[in-house]
């Protein structure tokens, strides 16, 4: 998912969860607030809704990124689940996740 407002963007895109969808609640300033936004003007919330509930214990893992002036690259993105292990691959650099359980 993309939101664009003037000169920001901000991506957002899940890498590893069950099915779900995301969603995106616009904020309108309201009375006493002159934005809805730290910049400026109106906001977004954007989230993400399982479509079952999600097992204890199952990584969700979500790439998340704001630029000014230009649109969010995402690059490739890998995740491999092993044992207690995740390992993630982001621009070009495996990173190793020990999880608690």
């Amino acid at each position: 998912m993309e939101i664009h407002g003037g000169d920001y963007y901000s991506v957002i895109k899940s890498i590893y969860a069950p099915q779900g969808k995301m969603e995106t609640n616009f904020l309108k300033s309201g009375q006493g607030w002159n934005s809805t936004h730290l910049f400026g003007g109106i906001g977004a919330y954007p989230s993400w809704k399982s479509e079952q509930p999600v097992p204890p214990n199952v990584p969700v893992v979500f790439y998340v990124n704001g630029t000014r002036g230009r649109r969010p690259i995402i690059g490739d993105i890998e995740v491999i689940k092993q044992g207690a292990t995740l390992h993630i691959k982001f621009e070009g650099t495996w990173h190793i996740i020990q999880l608690p359980f």
